[in-house]
């Protein structure tokens, strides 16, 4: 999967489906978009856009490999709120849509896990000031958690 963006095309993603085969494109957008991830059986594609003009926040889309769209996540309400989302990355097990979000709904970086496929969220409440950010465990059964406050980091699992 690559991502290429130009003042005169805008935002393209490109597939390339076997190797030697020809790249195919997915995703053409005149804002700003870039791949998030890939999901770890090859069958979703995370994006990040900002097809809603607000480059500062973007939105998130899942396609299949062909650019289908399976689910769009829009926390801007169309460039209407100052409130970004950033993929995190998909979790590290084959079949498993899970996708960790990054999110500023409670005015602040915060991780959150999302189902496009079912198309169900999962906030992570973590009472801790400042930003928190996470990656998955190599199985995919638990969150590495930073957190980040007054200069100082710590990781919590």
């Amino acid at each position: 999967v690559i991502g290429r963006s130009t003042d005169e095309d805008g935002t393209t993603v490109h597939l390339v489906r076997a190797p030697g085969a020809e790249p195919v494109e997915i995703y053409r957008h005149r804002e700003s978009a870039g791949v998030g991830d890939l999901s770890h059986d090859g069958t979703l594609i995370a994006l990040e856009h900002t097809e809603h003009g607000d480059a500062m926040h973007s939105a998130l889309r899942v396609v299949r490999p062909d650019g289908s769209t399976v689910a769009e996540l829009d926390d801007t309400e169309g460039g209407t709120k100052e409130l970004g989302l950033s993929v995190l990355g998909f979790a590290p097990v084959a079949g498993d849509p899970r996708l960790l979000v990054g999110h500023q709904r409670r005015g602040r970086w915060e991780p959150m896990i999302w189902d496009p496929v079912a198309g169900t969220e999962t906030p992570l409440p973590i009472d801790l000031p400042g930003d928190v950010g996470a990656e998955w465990y190599p199985d995919g059964s638990a969150l590495l958690v930073e957190h980040e406050f007054e200069a100082r980091s710590e990781l919590w699992r």
